[in-house]
C-alpha cells in the first residue's frame, strides 16, 4: 500500500439549445470523468457558445471491465469569465464470470469561473464546484453500476502557457453524502504542436483524509483539430497504484469535441 507520504512527491452550427434538449433526451446517464484531462485548465468557453464532447471510454482492471458508452459532456459559456456543464454517460459493467450490467448512473452539474487571467509570466486561476446527483427513478445504483449517494466537488485550478508549452495543476475537495471523502490533486503538462495538435501528459492523485490510502493514475492524452469548430480526442491511463480495489491497468478514450 502507498501512503501519502509516498504518493506526494509522485505527483510532484445546430441550434445550441435544440441540441442540448435532443441530447438529454436520448442520453441520461453516470456521471463521468473529465474526458481527456482530470486536472482542469482555467479557460473558460465563449459567451453564448455551447461545447460537445462524447467519447467512448473502456476501462478494464482485474476480473472486470467497466464502459461508458458513450460518456458525454455539455459547457455552455455563460459569461464572459463563466461556464456551465452537464456530465452524463450510459455505464456497462462486466465482472468476469457474471452478466453484464448496464444503465442510466448518476449525472453531474458545475459551474467554472475564470478569476483570473494569466499576465506575463504569471499564472490564470479558476475555481471549479460540481454536484454529482442520482438521476431520479434510476435503479442503476441498486445494481451496482453507480454509488447510492450524491458528492459535491470544489476545485482550485492553475495553469501557464509559454511558448506553446501549457503547465497547469489543480487541488480539489471531494465531499460524498454518506463515504469518505478525498483529496484531489494534479498536474499536466500539455504541449501544442503547430495550430492543429495538442498533446500532454497527466498525474492525477486522490487521497483520504487520513492521508494513508491513495490513487495515483497517469494519463496521456491528445486532442486533434479537423475543423474550425471539431476536433478528435484520444487518450490511454494507467493506475500506478491503488490502495482501495485492483489497479485499473487500462483506461482508454476516443471522442469527439464539436462547438457551436
Amino acid at each position: 500500500m502507498l501512503g501519502f507520504p509516498a504518493l506526494f512527491p509522485l505527483m510532484l452550427r445546430p441550434r445550441p439549445l435544440v441540441f442540448l434538449a435532443i441530447t438529454l433526451g436520448l442520453i441520461p446517464g453516470a456521471m463521468c470523468a473529465s474526458i481527456l484531462f482530470q486536472t482542469l485548465g482555467t479557460n473558460t468557453v465563449s459567451p453564448g457558445r455551447l461545447e460537445t464532447s462524447v467519447a467512448w471510454l473502456g476501462k478494464q482492471r482485474p476480473g472486470e471491465r467497466d464502459d461508458d458508452r458513450p460518456a458525454f459532456e455539455l459547457v455552455y459559456g455563460a459569461t464572459e469569465r463563466m461556464e456551465v456543464n452537464y456530465e452524463s454517460s450510459w455505464t456497462r459493467k462486466a465482472p468476469a464470470g457474471l452478466a453484464d450490467r448496464e444503465g442510466y448512473g448518476n449525472s453531474a452539474v458545475g459551474l467554472k469561473w475564470r478569476l483570473l487571467d494569466q499576465v506575463g509570466p504569471g499564472v490564470a486561476v479558476a475555481l471549479k464546484s460540481e454536484f454529482e446527483f442520482r438521476n431520479p427513478g434510476s435503479d442503476s445504483a441498486s445494481r451496482g453500476l453507480v454509488a447510492d449517494e450524491n458528492t459535491a466537488k470544489f476545485q482550485v485550478c492553475v495553469q501557464s502557457e509559454r511558448a506553446g508549452l501549457i503547465l497547469g495543476a489543480s487541488l480539489g475537495r471531494t465531499l460524498p453524502s454518506q463515504s469518505n471523502g478525498t483529496w484531489d490533486l494534479g498536474v499536466v503538462a500539455k504541449k501544442k504542436f503547430g495550430a492543429r495538435v495538442v498533446a500532454g501528459v497527466e498525474l492525477k492523485g486522490r487521497i483520504d483524509p487520513a492521508f494513508a490510502r491513495g490513487v495515483l493514475l497517469l494519463n496521456v492524452a491528445g486532442k486533434i483539430k479537423l475543423g474550425a469548430d471539431s476536433r478528435l480526442l484520444l487518450g490511454l491511463s494507467r493506475e500506478l497504484e491503488n490502495g482501495t480495489r485492483p489497479r485499473t491497468s487500462l483506461l482508454t478514450r476516443l471522442g469527439w469535441e464539436q462547438t457551436f
